[in-house]
């Protein structure tokens, strides 16, 4: 599933197990490509990844929940599975202090084309 180590591979969460606090989750929604709304949330609680490519959160609210993850060969896209449902998001930037994860969901819907972009920005 993964390639040899790499130096990239160092900076890589994977690497920097443990839990990270989620500084900023900024979501935004746009409809037939038009920005409809952003909603910026801070402090929106933890998220703790394992070695054994296993994980937990718990938001700001106190919600929890528990999933696997798994890096792309290239290791530029790690996939969240929580309940079955995988959800793949794009490493924008990775350090030993801060990681930067986007995903985004498109669909049409009766002719209506919707999006949303949901970017988390992780800190030590």
């Amino acid at each position: 599933m993964f390639a040899a180590c790499t130096a990239d591979f160092d900076k890589i969460i994977v690497k920097q197990d443990g839990t990270w606090n989620v500084a900023k989750s900024t979501t935004e929604s746009y409809t037939n490509g038009v920005l409809d709304s952003t909603e910026v949330t801070e402090n929106d609680g933890t998220i703790t990844f394992k070695d054994d490519m296993t994980g937990s959160y718990v938001d700001s609210d106190g919600t929890t929940g528990n999933f696997t993850w798994a890096f792309n060969e290239e290791l530029e896209t790690i996939t969240i599975t929580e309940d079955s449902f995988p959800l793949t998001f794009d490493i924008l930037e990775s350090s030993n202090n801060a990681q930067t994860l986007q995903t985004e969901i498109a669909f049409e819907f009766f002719g209506v084309e919707i999006k949303t972009v949901n970017t988390i920005e992780l800190e030590r």
